[in-house]
């Protein structure tokens, strides 16, 4: 049974990536985000997000990833706007955890996950 909504889950993550690379990343300094390097970066956290607890190794490596692409205000923009897209898909996640998220992997980026973050208020 848990597998079962496990794999719910995680089919729920990726309709959300697929629909988030059809939204167009807002262009920056010479290259644009795409939005399904952001959702990709993120799909070892779905467990961590709908269930909480820990993240995974991966699940870091890929918030890793996000930071060393969001380095400037456009940039970070741009990321939050293509998790607020793919949050708004996925009715599970609970909030503590993705807000905690990014400090449980010891990396500040300053985006965080939720799908009623004004993305323009990043800097």
């Amino acid at each position: 049974m848990a597998y079962k909504s496990c794999y719910f889950q995680l089919m729920m993550f990726v309709l959300a990536v697929i629909v988030a690379t059809q939204v167009a990343a807002r262009p920056t300094t010479g290259a644009a985000i795409s939005c399904r390097k952001v959702t990709s970066s993120l799909i070892p956290c779905i467990s961590y997000l709908t269930r909480g607890g820990h993240p995974m190794r991966s699940c870091c490596n890929g918030v890793r990833g996000l930071r060393n692409i969001a380095t400037t205000t456009p940039t970070r923009r741009a990321v939050c706007n293509c998790i607020k897209e793919a949050a708004t898909h996925i009715k599970s996640i609970k909030q503590d955890a993705a807000s905690q998220l990014f400090a449980k992997c010891g990396i500040k980026i300053g985006i965080p996950i939720s799908q009623h973050i004004n993305c323009d208020s990043i800097s």
